[in-house]
């Protein structure tokens, strides 16, 4: 498990590397949720914080580029990357986006969604 430099951690979210050094170790938190990059066929994933419990998910490589409250977040989360990648390259590219965004441009394209809806 890697962090991103470009970690986003939404607005309400205190002690977030308290909350990655738990996950880390694998333990129990409250219902949140991470956004994690998998390198090895690179996508995108949403999962939900008692996944990290499982020893299957210590072995796999990824790096999470969010931790938010909840799972409307991390869909509007996904959107805001899914949107930042298209504007600058043209294409969904998961791995420059995840690299390229960072956590304020993030935060601006969401409250825009926001807005919109």
């Amino acid at each position: 498990m890697k962090i991103s430099e470009n970690l986003y951690v939404a607005p309400g979210i205190k002690n977030p590397e308290n909350i990655l050094n738990k996950l880390n170790k694998r333990r129990l938190l409250k219902k949140m949720y991470v956004v994690a990059f998998f390198e090895d066929n690179e996508h995108l994933e949403i999962l939900e914080s008692r996944l990290f419990l499982q020893k299957s998910l210590s072995r796999m490589e990824f790096e999470i580029t969010a931790l938010v409250n909840d799972y409307d977040t991390a869909v509007r989360y996904v959107r805001a990357l899914v949107e930042i990648s298209i504007k600058q390259f043209d294409s969904f590219n998961q791995r420059k986006v995840v690299s390229f965004a960072k956590p304020y441009l993030i935060q601006d394209y969401m409250d825009y969604q926001e807005d919109e809806e």
